[in-house]
């Protein structure tokens, strides 16, 4: 049975609006911890990395 993924909302740069994404993986750059989501809008679906501290505060217009 698939597990259910950690889902939130975030500002999409690629859409340019705040939208759902899901957590895909985590990755290290600059040995610093950063978390790899995914839009869930399917005409975008693009992949980026985020601090894990990320949120949507003071984002959305």
């Amino acid at each position: 049975m698939p597990t259910a993924k950690a889902q939130q909302r975030l500002h999409c740069p690629a859409c340019r609006t705040i939208r759902t994404v899901q957590q895909v993986g985590t990755c290290t750059v600059n040995n610093r911890r950063h978390t790899l989501v995914q839009c869930t809008d399917t005409a975008c679906e693009l992949t980026w990395a985020t601090r894990t501290t990320a949120t949507t505060r003071g984002r959305a217009a």
